[in-house]
């Protein structure tokens, strides 16, 4: 085999050239030659027979689609000999691309267009021809692509227009066509203005964040760029906002950031002779909440263990630090428990103190009063049960919870029938003498119903509401009675319920009609905030005497309802609500509730501040703890 040779060299998409095989001298005998192409875009036969008697043979090898220009390699094969033969396949020249600078013409204008080839153009450069369906566009009929380049600039020239259009303009040759939209502005509409500026939530607390948006007055052009401004550090948002040819509107998000007092924020949208604001109030952030018990009784040799943890109302993030830990005790960060035996000569009051902290950087601090007695059963003291901060923990009917050591060896008692017992867990509480309805029992704790003690009440001098002396003492279930625990019988001692029972954060308040918490929807517990004019169900201990008596230890009628004698009134973000009803839950014992209708208006949020007043029958005022709740 002397040689391979195709003719023509050069092939297009669909093209076809005839190749020959050539060999030394006449075939003697039929000879088949084997055919192979380096690329599946030139196609041969498998094999080319030569004659007997014929010095040579042909084939055809057809081209595919060519996208690009390549080479293809054609192999001939016989006898251990092979020949080559190359063949160019060339991809044909067409229009690729459209494009004008600007985009948008403020007419009467003009517009630099480009129009882009697959690959260069040929020797005597290629005409590509043109048209536009606008009678406010001038495009040239033609432009020809110069010989070694790829593209080619004209100019679409616009005039004036009444109103804002779009011009389409179209570039064709070689089988191919590129369009481009041109958008013409009317000189009086050119300049971009700003509608308004509004934002979803118009209150945030700490930590939380809304989506606002920047309305123009029409959709723009072309990408608009919009600045924008924050009058306070404590609500940031971004320096800028884009909006996008095409669109009316741009959305972007203001994060709130950590602030002890209530703070308006304007913020700002502003564009060359157009701007828009609006005001965002920034809540006083919730601070982060330590749940511990806040006093602890103990007994040398008798081993102390509670637990010690942090949350933050908001759910932001929290970390915890306890110091002031007694010698011998310790605190596990991962158990969140405190544990300690006191030793011999360790008898007497301990303080630890642990503070939390939130990731917008509020911070607040619980006392842990540990008080070490040799006595097996002592009580170290008496708190209000809705508000343990509260050393105000009898008025007639209310519930008092009392902490201690020692009081049972047995596992902690609920009692499960009513009348409430006056002896539960083996354990009696007895006030002034006489025996009370208790609820629960355990070695540390027992909460109890203050009597209604016998008239006439006792004044104090200097005292300016109506008291009484109380001495409480324990017998444990091992028989040992405590010292006497002096107190006073308030007429009123407020305290709203909570519903981790520490007398903070989310308070024990339903939305009426539902078992619903009005509380922020974090998953926590169910609920959901409160809305204007919906009604709230309000869980309050010691708001005093009821108009119609009800034995303690005993429930209040199902068939009736029973108010207050005393006026209470509500405070809820700081402006006073009245309530439709104060008095007795009913079926439940020494149970106080108060429904009240959420103004519209009320300040809204994820802790809004509740607490309740009660007027004495002196005139005097007694304010409850301060709870949350959530408004929207």
């Amino acid at each position: 085999m002397s040689g391979l040779s195709c003719t023509p060299g050069s092939l297009g998409s669909g093209q076809s050239s005839t190749c020959t095989v050539t060999l030394t001298k006449a075939a003697t005998a039929t000879t088949a030659v084997a055919l192979s192409s380096s690329t599946g875009l030139l196609s041969v036969p498998a094999s080319l027979t030569i004659n007997t008697g014929a010095a040579s043979g042909s084939f055809t090898a057809t081209a595919g689609t060519v996208t690009s220009d390549q080479s293809a390699t054609l192999t001939a094969s016989f006898g251990g000999q092979s020949r080559t033969a190359t063949v160019s396949l060339v991809a044909a020249t067409v229009v690729s691309g459209l494009s004008c600078s600007p985009s948008s013409v403020n007419a009467p204008g003009s517009s630099t267009c480009t129009v882009t080839l697959s690959k260069a153009a040929p020797a005597g450069g290629f005409a590509v021809t043109l048209s536009d369906n606008s009678a406010s566009v001038s495009t040239p009929s033609g432009v020809t692509v110069a010989a070694g380049s790829a593209s080619a600039q004209f100019t679409a020239t616009v005039s004036s227009v009444s109103t804002d259009q779009a011009a389409l303009i179209t570039a064709s040759c070689g089988g191919a066509t590129q369009t481009f939209t041109l958008n013409l502005v009317a000189t009086a509409l050119a300049q971009e203005q700003i509608a308004g500026l509004d934002c979803k939530k118009l209150t945030l607390g700490a930590g939380q964040s809304t989506t606002c948006t920047v309305e123009m007055t029409r959709r723009v052009t072309a990408a608009t760029v919009v600045s924008l401004s924050s009058s306070s550090g404590v609500l940031s948002v971004p320096p800028q906002v884009t909006v996008q040819a095409g669109s009316s509107s741009a959305a972007f998000t203001a994060r709130a950031g950590y602030t002890s007092v209530p703070v308006d924020v304007t913020l700002t949208a502003i564009l060359p002779g157009s701007s828009a604001h609006r005001v965002i109030r920034v809540l006083a952030a919730a601070l982060p909440k330590v749940k511990a018990p806040s006093h602890v009784g103990a007994s040398v040799s008798a081993p102390v263990r509670f637990s010690i943890s942090a949350e933050d109302p908001q759910g932001l993030p929290t970390s915890l630090s306890v110091a002031g830990l007694p010698t011998g005790a310790s605190y596990d960060r991962t158990t969140e428990e405190f544990t300690w035996t006191p030793g011999e000569g360790q008898d007497g009051e301990f303080t630890v103190s642990a503070t939390a902290a939130n990731s917008a950087g509020a911070t607040s601090t619980e006392e842990i009063r540990i008080r070490v007695l040799k006595d097996k059963a002592s009580v170290a003291t008496i708190r209000n049960s809705a508000d343990l901060s509260s050393d105000s923990f009898c008025s007639p009917g209310s519930w008092a919870s009392l902490f201690g050591v020692a009081f049972t060896t047995l596992d902690p008692v609920v009692a499960a029938e009513v009348p409430l017992p006056a002896r539960l867990g083996g354990v009696e509480v007895r006030i002034n003498d006489s025996p009370v309805p208790h609820l629960f029992v355990s070695e540390s704790q027992i909460n109890f119903q203050c009597p209604r003690l016998p008239q006439p009440w006792v004044h104090r001098p200097g005292v300016a509401y109506i008291e009484s002396e109380l001495q409480v003492t324990v017998r444990a279930e091992t028989g040992v009675t405590t010292a006497p625990f002096t107190g006073i019988m308030r007429e009123a001692a407020p305290g709203l319920f909570t519903v981790d029972a520490s007398g903070s954060g989310q308070g024990a308040v339903l939305i009426a009609g539902s078992y619903e918490l009005a509380g922020p929807r974090n998953g926590a517990f169910p609920g959901r905030p409160a809305r204007g004019g919906e009604y709230l169900a309000i869980f309050a201990n010691g708001l005093g005497e009821a108009e119609e008596e009800v034995p303690v230890g005993s429930p209040a009628p199902l068939d009736r309802v029973i108010r207050l004698r005393n006026t209470v009134r509500v405070m809820l973000g700081g402006v006073p609500v009245e309530p439709e009803f104060a008095g007795l839950a009913p079926g439940a014992v020494g149970l106080n509730q108060i429904n009240v209708r959420v103004p519209e208006g009320t300040p809204a949020g994820p802790a809004v501040p509740l607490r309740v007043e009660v007027v004495q029958s002196n005139g005097t005022i007694v304010s409850s703890n301060q709870v949350t709740v959530a408004i929207e």
